[in-house]
């Protein structure tokens, strides 16, 4: 009896028919860039494109912003001059093989070129200090360290940015204090709050409790009356949070009390926010659980306005395994958080400022090995918001330095204000402008 094969006839006959016909896959080609370095900021109006595309069949062409490129067949890339506007750029890279499968990427390179100079000293040398612009235009230059060894500074002094002079204001600070924080009140008077007495710090004595306002008017600080649980962190930060009942204080990370609700000071870097009501000069915390965002425990990081309640925190976490991004989103409007991507280079104890629109300056800062510096950063990157990442730009400050304050001028310079270096606790002053 034969077989039956009638159940596989149409697999059979199909294979007949198509068995004479290549496979052809449709996976699009992959391109590369080699040139330049697209984590860079560019510095020139004109910069050479080297791309390479990789296919399993032949690459018919490769175009960028639709102008065709040449191919090099030393090296196999494909070459052309591209023009660059200032800020950021969106290059549109199209390649297509010879069966006329296309591929599609946008190569975002940013065009900046920053101006860096120094400028006249402070009247004295301080790191982890705060920088506030004044109604005059004046920069009040708060506390700080001049020296780690030593106890934190109580010395305040006004730099004017206009002639480079800088004077002790009239009266010192109540309390001396470094790591702290500054926040200006619609009226120009400034509020002070936190900080540490010496570094590292090693109990509660250490953290400073007091808060003070500075009123420009008389050049003079006050203690500000305090209730609930006092702010109990250093190398922090806060901003202002409206409501209606009044301006709110929202504070960010830190070392501090890792046990507010016991009467043992446990210290450890926090993760948690608090809000403070400030109403008649007096602030008052604001309920015992403090705020519902939580974040990674952080301190040292820098906090960036981007737009009505939505921030930038940029930091990098060390350990002893190696360094974590801790960049994030804060969108205080709906109280989340999500992941911006990392620095080019790990730091904290940076500075970062506004340049313009859309873009912002990091600079200096440390990496660290437990709560010494293992390395002083000299590097400056540029942060896009539009793309949400960071170019390392490519000359560095004159000095690598850490716990250094970035100010933004009325004039668009940035100030660059003191840190610690490798030479101790610095008195410079570095200037920063974007070129046209």
């Amino acid at each position: 009896m034969k077989p039956r094969l009638w159940p596989y006839g149409p697999a059979l006959l199909a294979l007949g028919l198509y068995c004479d016909r290549p496979m052809v896959e449709v996976a699009p080609p992959q391109i590369h860039v080699l040139a330049p370095d697209p984590a860079e900021v560019i510095r020139t109006s004109e910069v050479e494109l080297v791309v390479r595309a990789t296919s399993f069949r032949p690459i018919a062409g490769l175009w960028a912003n639709g102008q065709p490129l040449l191919y090099q067949e030393a090296d196999r890339s494909w070459r052309g001059l591209i023009a660059l506007r200032p800020g950021l750029n969106r290059i549109l890279l199209e390649a297509a093989d010879r069966e006329g499968v296309r591929a599609r990427d946008t190569l975002p390179l940013l065009r900046a070129s920053l101006l860096v100079r120094r400028g006249s000293d402070m009247h004295g040398p301080r790191a982890f200090h705060t920088a506030t612009v004044l109604p005059s235009g004046e920069v009040l230059l708060a506390g700080g360290f001049a020296d780690m060894e030593e106890e934190a500074l109580r010395t305040a002094e006004r730099y004017d940015p206009r002639t480079g002079r800088s004077r002790p204001t009239a009266e010192p600070m109540r309390v001396g204090r470094a790591g702290h924080v500054a926040l200006q009140l619609p009226d120009g008077r400034v509020l002070l709050m936190g900080g540490v007495r010496r570094y590292p710090p090693r109990t509660g004595a250490d953290f400073v409790q007091e808060v003070e306002l500075y009123d420009p008017q008389t050049d003079s600080f006050r203690l500000v009356p305090t209730s609930g649980y006092p702010v109990d962190r250093a190398f922090f930060d806060a901003v202002w949070y409206p409501h209606p009942s009044g301006p709110y204080v929202w504070t960010f990370g830190g070392w501090g009390d890792l046990s507010p609700a016991s009467p043992t000071f446990l210290l450890g870097i926090r993760q948690d926010g608090r809000f403070y009501l400030f109403r008649n000069d007096s602030l008052l915390l604001y309920g015992a659980s403090g705020s519902p965002l939580y974040l990674e425990p952080s301190f040292g990081h820098s906090l960036v306005a981007f737009r009505d309640r939505l921030y930038g925190l940029f930091n990098t976490a060390f350990y002893a395994s190696g360094a974590a991004s801790q960049n994030r989103l804060l969108d205080l409007s709906r109280v989340r958080t999500s992941p911006l991507t990392g620095f080019r280079r790990e730091r904290t104890w940076h500075a970062a400022a506004e340049l313009k629109d859309d873009l912002w300056l990091v600079a200096g800062g440390a990496s660290l090995s437990g709560t010494a510096p293992r390395a002083f950063l000299g590097t400056l990157e540029l942060f896009s918001f539009e793309v949400q990442r960071f170019y390392l730009y490519p000359e560095p400050l004159f000095l690598a330095r850490a716990g250094l304050r970035a100010t933004k001028l009325a004039d668009a310079r940035i100030m660059l204000s003191g840190g610690w270096s490798a030479y101790g606790v610095s008195r410079a002053v570095e200037w920063i402008a974007l070129l046209p």
